[in-house]
C-alpha cells in the first residue's frame, strides 16, 4: 500500500504539467514539461531532498562509527584478557544460604588451586551485564537527602579485585568476614565523591536499603551497567554475609584468571563444580572479553544499520544527480552547440554543467548539516566516547559526500565533447 501510495503521489506532479505543457516547447522538440523563467523544477527540488537526507544518514553513520571505535577502545576500569567465568545457582538446587555460601568458598579454594590459575572469585553479577541491584545511600551522622545518589551493589569474595584487575587506593580486600560479623564493605572512587567529597571514608559508616556497612576500601571507578554510562558510585559487599539476607535471584558466577588455553580451562571449572555436585546446572560460560564483545553490540548495531542506509542514500542520491545531469545536457543541446559554435572551448561547457549540480549540492549539504546537527543532539545517550557534535564526522562527512557529487555531475558533463555544432544549430 505504501508503494502504491509512493508511486500516485509521484506521478501527480508529471501528470499536472502534461495537461498544461508548453506548447512552443513542445513544437520546437525541446521539453515540453519545461517552464520559461523557471530555475526550480520538481527534479531539481528531490536531487536537493535525496543529498540532504543522504547528509545526515552520512553523518549518524560517521558517528556511530566514531562512537564504536571510541568504545572499543574504552578504559573500562577492569581487566577482560585471560578470564573465564560460568555461572551457577545453587538455591534452584534447594541450597540453604549457609550451605551456599560454604559451596561457593570451597570452589573458589578448588578453583585457585588448579595448574596456571593465579586468582579465582566469586560475584553476583559481572560488570557490563545491563543492571544490577542499587540502592540509595547515605553517610552515618550526617544529614541524608532524599535523592541522594543511587548506588549499584555487587557482592564479591576476597580475589575479587585481584582477578579483575581493579586497583585498590586505600584500605583493604575482604576477609573472613562471617554473616555475624559487623556488615563491610568496598566502594569506588565515584562512591567517595558523591558521599564523602573525597574524605577519608575508611572506617566511616553507610546505610542503604536498611543496613549498614562500615567502608574497609576504596577502588577504582569501573563501568558497572553499560559502556555509555557516566561514572556511577559502586559498593561491593561480602558475599558471605550478604548471601542469607539478600540472595542473588540471577546465580552467583565464578571468575577464574589463567594464562592458559581457555577451553581446557573451562573444561577444568567445569569439573571442579560438578565434583562438587553433578546436578548444578552450569550457564553463561564465556570468556570476559566475549562478555565485553556482546557489551558493544548496541554500537556495532547502530553503525552497520546506519552504514547500510547511508551507502543506500548516497548511491540514490548519487544516481539522482547523474540523471538530472544528464537530463540537462540532453536538453541543452542546443545551448551546447551555439556556445560551441561560438568558439567556448569544451572545458569551459563542462563547468558549466558541473557548476549547476555542484549548486544543488552545496543547497543541500547546507541544509543536511542543519537537519544533521539537530538530530544528533538525540544520539548523544547512545554514544560512547564521542560528542553528538563531532567536528570530524561533521568536516569529513560533507567533504566525502561533494566529492561523490562531483564524479555525478563530471560524468555526463564529459558528453558535452561528443556534441556537434552544426547538428544541435541544424535541430532547431
Amino acid at each position: 500500500l505504501l508503494s502504491i501510495a509512493t508511486g500516485l503521489l509521484l506521478g501527480l506532479a508529471p501528470a499536472a504539467a502534461v495537461a498544461r505543457p508548453t506548447l512552443t516547447n513542445a513544437l520546437k522538440g525541446e521539453d515540453s514539461l519545461g517552464r520559461p523563467g523557471s530555475r526550480w523544477t520538481l527534479r531539481n527540488v528531490l536531487v536537493v531532498s535525496q543529498i540532504a537526507m543522504s547528509l545526515v544518514l552520512l553523518c549518524a553513520t560517521g558517528l556511530f562509527l566514531r562512537s564504536l571505535q571510541s568504545a572499543a577502545g574504552m578504559d573500562i576500569g577492569f581487566r577482560t584478557r585471560g578470564i573465564l567465568t560460568m555461572a551457577i545457582d545453587p538455591r534452584l538446587n534447594g541450597y540453604t544460604a549457609e550451605r551456599t555460601a560454604q559451596f561457593l568458598t570451597e570452589l573458589r579454594q578448588r578453583l585457585a588451586a588448579l595448574p596456571g590459575v593465579s586468582s579465582a572469585a566469586c560475584t553476583d553479577v559481572v560488570p557490563l551485564s545491563g543492571g544490577n541491584r542499587s540502592d540509595f545511600f547515605s553517610v552515618e551522622g550526617r544529614p541524608s537527602s532524599p535523592a541522594g545518589p543511587s548506588v549499584d551493589l555487587y557482592m564479591a569474595t576476597p580475589g575479587y579485585f585481584d582477578t579483575l584487575g581493579i586497583p585498590r587506593i586505600a584500605g583493604r580486600d575482604f576477609g573472613d568476614d562471617g554473616p555475624t560479623a559487623p556488615k563491610v564493605a568496598i566502594v569506588n572512587e565515584a562512591f567517595v565523591q558523591q558521599l564523602f567529597h573525597s574524605e577519608n571514608p575508611i572506617g566511616q559508616r553507610v546505610t542503604g536499603g536498611g543496613v549498614t556497612y562500615k567502608v574497609i576500601g576504596v577502588v577504582k571507578n569501573i563501568k558497572s551497567r553499560t559502556l555509555g554510562e557516566d561514572l556511577r558510585p559502586v559498593l561491593f559487599r561480602s558475599i558471605s554475609q550478604t548471601i542469607g539476607p539478600d540472595p542473588s535471584l540471577m546465580g552467583y558466577s565464578v571468575l577464574v584468571r589463567a594464562a592458559g588455553d581457555s577451553p581446557a580451562l573451562a573444561s577444568a571449572v567445569r569439573y571442579e563444580i560438578r565434583a562438587l555436585d553433578p546436578t548444578l546446572a552450569i550457564f553463561n560460560a564465556e570468556t570476559l572479553e566475549e562478555h565485553f564483545r556482546s557489551a558493544l553490540f548496541l554500537p556495532r548495531l547502530t553503525g552497520t544499520l546506519f552504514g547500510v542506509f547511508g551507502a543506500i542514500g548516497l548511491l540514490l542520491a548519487a544516481v539522482g544527480l547523474n540523471g538530472v545531469m544528464s537530463y540537462s545536457i540532453s536538453q541543452r543541446t542546443r545551448e551546447v552547440g551555439i556556445r560551441m559554435a561560438l568558439g567556448s572551448p569544451v572545458g569551459a561547457v563542462q563547468r558549466l554543467i558541473i557548476r549547476q549540480g555542484m549548486l544543488l549540492t552545496l543547497i543541500a549539504v547546507v541544509l543536511g548539516l542543519a537537519a544533521s546537527w539537530s538530530v544528533a543532539q538525540f544520539s548523544a545517550s547512545v554514544l560512547y566516547g564521542v560528542h553528538p557534535h563531532d567536528m570530524v564526522t561533521f568536516t569529513v562527512v560533507p567533504l566525502f559526500l561533494a566529492a561523490v557529487a562531483f564524479l555525478a555531475c563530471w560524468i555526463p558533463a564529459r558528453r558535452a565533447e561528443s556534441v556537434d555544432p552544426l547538428t544541435a544549430l541544424r535541430h532547431d
